[in-house]
């Protein structure tokens, strides 16, 4: 939802858990009250609308392609078929049918909960949309159900919470954010005379510094952790998970609630993601536009902030957010339970379980010093000499990740930042979320490493391969068997190119622990396209007669491109329209778009995406991230849309096309001569 945070939802929804009365009656909402709504209806419906839009054509077209992916998939995964057939069906069914209906039960739960909390009218909403949620696990009707049910959800989630929420809203943020002020600038202002609560010793390479008269917390048994899921069995003991104990007890002084140790992992994609890196993008650019449409988008979203910080514009908010968060993770880095070792490189971790290995058996932090210097995050502590960015490190690296072994690829980052989020007021979230979740998304999600990502993944690829095969022979992969590839993983994650140093602002939406993503619409017009191609002739083919303008909506009711079977799935456009590029005589389309669309218009198209060149690497991210079965065109037309483009462009066969997803106002009539459609006159109507 717009604008929420964890704090704001936590204390929203303490009034009640919901009963099996409530589970009951959201049932009955969904299944009699309001039975066109009904799971049935709208698989029906989406099924109908199916057959009656298709031809005899263009489903054996869908019948032909779906196989033909099939028949790529079974020579890449032939070997696990081969090896176990059942058990890599069940996998199958898992993956396609049974995941995809967690955000059905996610609806529905959400309904329940709103008539826990008395908002009779929001849970009723929510409940008609289930069948709809449902209707999108289904593949085949994912496209059309989908987008549905998202915006659908979202608006109905939006309407139910606000009018119950926003007293608590209001109350949970003002308490969370001035006593998370007070308790930090006490932390960090406090009497200089006092004696320093810290030393710091240069040892080697390693810079030890230590809180005076702490003494170490150790877990002996973390020392012979083989791997990190022995380690992350430790850290779900509660009286061993010393990074725990420590923000459980820090949150609790600083924000007066528990620190939730059993939070669900926030998902992470490409779909997700890529939305948030392009904002990110934008942040670093900087644009008066964007300063202006994200003040106010928070000014909407949090105004007991926005006040409470004092800031007039988005630069001011900026600032404060940085400084609550250098504060902050000041106050953090004073309730730290162990050693930090800081150096330049020498005490790097080769991976996450040789951090957590350090941390908990040897009571012992490695974090790396110096980089870039940071605009808000650059003052220097006069006891220890490390800077408020360098504190930050490692209060990120122990309360982020070491609190629940979070790895440090995308899914771990993400995690990372919803643990440590929790322990942050809201303003400091602001800072918190470009650094974390922001920087996540640009480095992973972004063209900016497409080509180390590519061949990271085949990699990864085929090691899990490799182990399943393992697995299904009762056998486990010997001492080293990985160590190549490994290797290169690390030689390839060493080549990476990371976030600038900048302090910015993301939208609010993004705060959410488990935001949807994407860009925001009062962002779209903000965002632009960088190599749009130039105003170029286009022709496009109708069945009706008198056009001015063309219509996206009507997209399928002609002749259907490949990309049909897949419009609509993981945010992509649903609509669109398809043009013929090319000087006069050069567009000759196809017999068989001719015989379902005789009528011809001319018109200008330009903004557009090009395909064949590629420019800001958009084709190769999406066939980077693109799995087995999958077709990598809905994350690449989402993408067009998310990088400012109106469309795309690209040489199909003899002939150049586009498709468009705006209406586009036409030009003229065209008749077909001699030279392809060259001859025309004026627009009909």
């Amino acid at each position: 939802m717009a604008g929420s945070l964890s704090v704001r939802k936590k204390n929203a929804a303490r009034a009640r858990k919901p009963s099996t009365g409530d589970y009951l009656r959201t049932a009955k909402d969904m299944l009699v009250v309001h039975p066109r709504n009904s799971a049935a209806a709208t698989l029906g419906g989406a099924a109908y609308d199916y057959v009656t839009k298709s031809t005899p054509k263009s489903v054996m077209r869908d019948i032909t392609e779906s196989a033909e992916d099939a028949g790529d998939w079974l020579r890449k995964e032939g070997k696990l078929i081969r090896a176990a057939p059942i058990t890599e069906t069940l996998r199958l069914l898992k993956a396609g049918y049974i995941d995809p209906l967690a955000e059905p039960f996610r609806v529905f739960k959400q309904a329940a909960t709103e008539r826990a909390r008395g908002n009779e009218s929001g849970g009723k909403k929510l409940a008609a949309m289930v069948p709809l949620a449902v209707a999108g696990a289904v593949p085949q009707l994912g496209g059309a159900s989908k987008a549905a049910t998202k915006a659908g959800v979202e608006a109905a989630e939006t309407a139910a919470t606000k009018a119950v929420t926003k007293k608590a809203t209001k109350t949970a943020t003002k308490t969370a954010t001035k006593t998370a002020t007070k308790t930090a600038t006490k932390t960090a202002t406090k009497g200089a005379a006092e004696t320093p609560r810290f030393s710091a010793k240069q040892e080697g390479p390693f810079l030890r510094v230590n809180r005076e008269g702490a003494k170490r917390q150790t877990v002996p048994e973390a020392r012979e952790a083989k791997n990190l899921e022995e380690i992350r069995t430790i850290l779900q003991d509660p009286s061993k998970n010393i990074p725990a104990q420590a923000a459980d007890e820090y949150t609790r002084a600083a924000l007066g609630r528990g620190y939730d140790m059993n939070m669900p992992a926030p998902s992470t994609s490409l779909e997700k993601q890529s939305g948030i890196a392009r904002v990110f993008q934008e942040a670093v650019e900087g644009s008066p536009e964007y300063k202006q449409r994200l003040f106010e988008a928070y000014g909407n979203a949090m105004p007991e902030v926005v006040e409470q910080a004092g800031a007039q514009n988005y630069d001011q908010l900026t600032e404060a957010a940085y400084r609550q968060l250098a504060n902050e993770a000041r106050a953090q880095f004073d309730a730290l339970p162990v050693q930090t070792s800081y150096h330049y490189g020498a005490g790097e971790y080769a991976t996450p379980s040789d951090m957590l290995r350090d941390v908990l058996g040897e009571g012992n932090l490695n974090v790396f010093q110096g980089g870039e210097p940071h605009e808000f995050l650059g003052e220097v502590d006069p006891v220890t000499k490390l800077t408020a960015n360098e504190m930050f490190r490692a209060v990120h690296d122990l309360f982020g990740h070491g609190t629940r072994g979070a790895t440090f690829r995308p899914g771990g980052e993400e995690l990372a930042y919803a643990s440590h989020s929790q322990m942050m007021s809201p303003l400091a979230q602001m800072a918190l979320l470009a650094e974390t979740r922001g920087q996540n998304s640009l480095v992973n999600y972004s063209p900016l490493n497409v080509g180390p990502i590519s061949e990271m993944r085949d990699i990864m690829r085929q090691i899990d391969q490799e182990k399943t095969l393992l697995g299904h022979r009762g056998e486990k992969p010997r001492p080293g068997q990985f160590d190549t590839q490994n290797a290169r993983l690390r030689e390839l994650g060493a080549t990476f190119a990371y976030a600038p140093q900048k302090g910015l602002l993301l939208p609010p939406e993004y705060l959410d622990v488990n935001t949807a993503g994407g860009v925001p619409e009062y962002l779209r017009d903000v965002i632009k396209a960088r190599a749009p191609s130039a105003p170029e002739r286009a022709v496009h083919l109708s069945h009706t007669e008198g056009l001015s303008a063309t219509d996206p909506s009507f997209y399928g009711t002609g002749h259907r491109g490949d990309d049909f079977a897949v419009r609509g799935q993981k945010g992509s456009p649903r609509e669109q329209t398809s043009f013929y590029l090319g000087p006069e005589g050069t567009v000759i389309p196809e017999k068989y778009v001719e015989d379902v669309s005789p009528y011809a218009y001319e018109t200008e198209l330009s903004g557009l995406y090009d395909i064949s060149r590629d420019p800001e690497g958009l084709v190769a991210l999406a066939r980077a991230y693109r799995l087995p079965l999958q077709s990598a065109i809905p994350d690449f037309k989402r993408m067009v849309r998310e990088y400012g483009y109106r469309g795309y462009r690209d040489v199909f066969g003899p002939q150049h096309a586009a498709n468009v997803f705006e209406p586009i106002k036409l030009q003229r009539r065209i008749q077909k001569g001699p030279r392809g459609f060259a001859e025309g006159g004026t627009v009909e109507g």
